[in-house]
């Protein structure tokens, strides 16, 4: 499964919401050409599950898309932190907020997931 994103600096926030089963394994694909554009080349990428069980493995910036292969081992609510680092030293951090569902079991999202 692969699920894509843009990120600009002008038309969108830093959060990308994503639903997926129990088990899966996805393929995040972010385009940052026109934040490039606007800001400067990115030299690292840095990805950290920071809640939740999202095992991260594959990274790798090309073409101006970042990508990261995660799989999710139990239901509930993964959040995973993407740093970006410029050349000239600038930091931003967006932000994946996967709900994960459990197709064996009934689970109250409550409104997290749209």
């Amino acid at each position: 499964m692969s699920i894509d994103f843009n990120l600009t600096s002008k038309t969108n926030g830093d959060r990308f919401t994503a639903n997926v089963s129990k088990d899966d394994v996805a393929k995040f694909n972010i385009n940052v050409k026109a934040w490039i554009e606007d800001n400067d080349e990115i030299s690292n990428v840095t990805w950290t599950t920071e809640s939740g069980q999202g095992g991260i493995s594959d990274t790798a910036i090309e073409d101006g898309v970042i990508s990261g292969l995660v799989s999710f081992s139990q239901s509930g609510r993964t959040n995973i932190s993407i740093l970006l680092e410029t050349l000239a030293g600038m930091k931003k951090k967006i932000w994946l907020v996967v709900g994960v569902e459990d197709g064996q079991v009934y689970q109250d999202d409550y409104g997290m997931c749209q």
